[in-house]
């Protein structure tokens, strides 16, 4: 059984990019793929219906730290935005 992992921003959005990426999980399933989801925030509860054997992970609880830690590679650092945006 061949393996895959879709990477989307929050499959708790109906964006084009979680709904595609729920259509296409779903027909590779049932092509024998071995499916998983890994969504960069939440997605614990997909607005899409995905099929029982899609595994979804997700990469940090809110987007809320995703937002105040941005990484900018040139830079070669985290930066903390909350500390500069109030």
């Amino acid at each position: 059984m061949k393996k895959i992992c879709f990477i989307a921003g929050n499959l708790n959005n109906s964006g084009g990019t979680e709904r595609v990426t729920s259509v296409v999980a779903n027909k590779l399933v049932e092509k024998n793929y071995d499916v998983s989801i890994l969504s960069l925030v939440d997605g614990n509860e997909p607005f899409f219906t995905l099929n029982k054997s899609i595994q979804t992970y997700s990469l940090y609880p809110q987007k809320k730290y995703l937002l105040n830690r941005i990484s900018y590679p040139r830079f070669g650092r985290y930066v903390n935005l909350s500390k500069n945006t109030k």
